[in-house]
């Protein structure tokens, strides 16, 4: 009997988890070139050993500091 689309993606998900790789599930804007998943991930990187908290201060630093360069620059951020 053949498999299901949800078998299939079970055993993909098995094998890339096994292979030492972990799924990450990100929306970017349609009209993005790609730089911000660059980023994403070299942060990944950066921050690996790193605890949730410390990480998580990290990022929420780093979102403060462009918010403020956008507002200086003239643009809004929400």
């Amino acid at each position: 009997m053949a498999m299901t689309n949800r078998e299939k993606s079970e055993a993909y998900r098995k094998r890339m988890y096994e292979a030492g790789y972990k799924q990450v599930r990100l929306w970017i804007p349609r009209k993005s070139d790609g730089s911000i998943v660059k980023i994403l991930i070299e942060l990944e990187d950066i921050t690996a050993n790193w605890s949730k908290d410390k990480r998580a201060r990290f990022i929420d630093d780093l979102v403060n500091i462009i918010r403020k360069k956008l507002q200086i620059g003239g643009d809004k951020v929400k």
